[in-house]
This record gives C-alpha cells, structure tokens and sequence, in this order.
C-alpha cells in the first residue's frame, strides 16, 4: 500500500508567497524604526577621548571587552559631562556612555560647576588654578581674549568641548586620559567662580 504524499509542492515555498501576514503589510519588526526621530539621544553631543580593548582571563579562556571615556554634551541644557563605560562592543559601551550621561543631567542643578558635571557659559576662569590628582599635577591659567586655547591632548578637547575660548593649561606627570579628564573635572569644581567675574 503506498503512503499518502503530502500536497505540498515546491510553488508553496517560493520567495513571492508570505506565509503569514496580511498581504502588503510590512512585517512589524521594522514598525519601531519610525520612533527613533524622538530618541533623547539626538540632543547629545558625544567627544570620544579613546576606546580601548580590555582583556580578562578566566578559567574559561579570555573575554574581551571595550572601555570608552568620553565626553557628552547636552546641547539644549549646555551642560557638560564625562563617563567611562565597559560593552562587550563598542556601540553597547556608547550606548550606556549616553545612559549614564543623561542621569548625570538629570541629578544636576544650578550654575556652578561640580565634579561630573560643568555648565558652558564662561570665555575663560577667573583666576589660576594647580590640582594633583593621583599622578597627575594640573596647572590652569586664564588667558587673555582671542588668546585661543594653549592646552594639547585631552585638555584641549575638554576646553573647546565646554566652550571655554581662552585659557592656558599644562600637564605635570604621567596618566590616563580617563584620570586626566576626572582630575581636570575635580580642578574646575574646585574654581572660586565669584572670583573676579568675566
């Protein structure tokens, strides 16, 4: 006794036929692209200071993982902020660099300037400044108008980022760009703003 064949034939598979859905409606996955013009995140101005790949060794092998320190910006707020997050890639690490800086934003109040974060309205400080910082000694230093920015490296990022136009700055000794962002952060919190107000 032969064995009932199934009815299905090689025309019910072919690329033109959808199996499920109505016909001419795009699938549902792609319905959420369409949100992303509302995304918090298009008001954030990222500066990424380095991204470096981490290595750890376990007992079942070695993971990797990558560490970005950088800086955010909050256009409309004119805040300033940094943050240093880990992802197993690199747009996971921004993505939760993003995160963290809008809690940042949201705990911040007021106009003067704290360890995380600064608000950009000055040209320049009102006065000298020297602050170490683990291996790290800082020395800044108001500048004339139209002097520009005479700082390299990670400072001259930092500056131009928070908007100050004239201001002089040096680094003595060795560090990351990680603890020489947190110890320029710590020196600008430190900064009598009432100071001889420009």
């Amino acid at each position: 006794m032969e064995k009932e064949k199934n009815n299905l034939t090689p025309s019910s598979f072919t690329p033109g036929n959808k199996p499920t859905g109505e016909p001419g409606r795009s699938p549902r996955k792609f319905s959420s692209f369409s949100k992303r013009t509302s995304s918090p995140f298009l008001q954030l101005e990222r500066v990424i200071l380095e991204t470096k790949r981490i290595t750890k060794v376990t007992a079942g092998g070695r993971r990797f993982s990558f560490a970005s320190p950088g800086l955010i910006k909050d256009k409309n707020k004119k805040l300033v902020t940094f943050a240093y997050t880990k992802g197993k890639e690199v747009p996971t690490a921004f993505q939760k660099m993003f995160k963290k800086a809008q809690r940042t934003f949201a705990h911040f109040s007021g106009k003067t300037p704290t360890r995380q974060v600064f608000p950009s309205s000055l040209s320049t400080i009102p006065h000298d400044i020297q602050f170490s910082y683990k291996t790290i000694t800082l020395l800044i230093k108001p500048a004339p108008p139209g002097s520009g920015v005479r700082a390299g490296g990670v400072l001259r990022k930092l500056f131009k980022t928070i908007g100050i136009k004239d201001v002089s700055a040096k680094i003595i000794g060795s560090g990351s760009n990680l603890n020489v962002t947190r110890a320029a952060f710590l020196a600008l919190s430190k900064i009598n703003w009432n100071k001889n107000k420009v």
